[in-house]
């Protein structure tokens, strides 16, 4: 190896680092990336260090590890929209509404499990299936609907129509529904399961309440 290829291995090692450097300072503001702050595309986006922990010794002793955010410029100074941070308390919102409807349907699975297994005098009953949101479902052109005797109100029990989209209800099943005026939970055994077309439905169907829950 002569002289000339060493000066040259030495000049590379002294410059090659504020080269590559240059070079990306150069990919950062000629191409567009995506802002983490903003959450828009621009130019000059550069990734700069937000935080830091420490590793190895404990407390202040221990070795700086940074985490690194991509910024715009705008966001760097301090002037831009803070959308990351307002779409991290949306979900965070969300995640909250989540979790109070979850534990809200958990406590009326719950009640009208417990109710259906005191009015059945049976605690094997279990739930088999669940809410449709549809209001009805037809089988060959024909409405699925059932004969339920209410469980006794006022010592009082009666047999009533409702529709059903559960394709697979049986006679003797048990069912959970909302009463219309009230809104209140309500329940019955199914004594008859009918098909019925348009023009003879037992009670008109958009006046029909819906059964909601099924047990078994």
């Amino acid at each position: 190896m002569d002289e000339f290829e060493i000066m040259l291995i030495v000049i590379l090692i002294i410059i090659g680092p504020s080269i590559i450097h240059g070079l990306n300072m150069l990919f950062w503001f000629i191409i567009p990336r995506k802002c983490e702050r903003c959450l828009e595309v621009k130019f000059n986006v550069q990734k700069v260090p937000v935080g830091y922990y420490r590793v190895g010794a404990p407390g202040w002793r221990g070795t700086k590890k940074y985490f690194y955010e991509r910024k715009c410029a705008d966001c760097r100074k301090g002037i831009g929209p803070d959308r990351k941070f307002e779409l991290l308390q949306q979900e965070k919102k969300q995640r909250e509404k989540e979790k109070v409807l979850s534990e809200k349907q958990a406590k009326i699975e719950k009640k009208c499990l417990n109710d259906v297994r005191f009015y059945s005098k049976n605690e094997k009953i279990e739930l088999i299936y669940n809410e449709k949101k549809d209001k009805a479902i037809t089988i060959k052109n024909k409405y699925l609907y059932v004969k339920v005797t209410v469980f006794p109100l006022n010592n009082k029990s009666q047999d009533y129509s409702f529709v059903t989209n559960f394709s697979n209800i049986l006679v003797g099943d048990y069912v959970a529904f909302r009463i219309q005026y009230n809104n209140e939970w309500a329940y019955g055994i199914v004594k008859k399961v009918m098909l019925c077309s348009i023009n003879d439905v037992p009670y008109p169907l958009e006046m029909t309440s819906l059964i909601l829950k099924v047990y078994r």
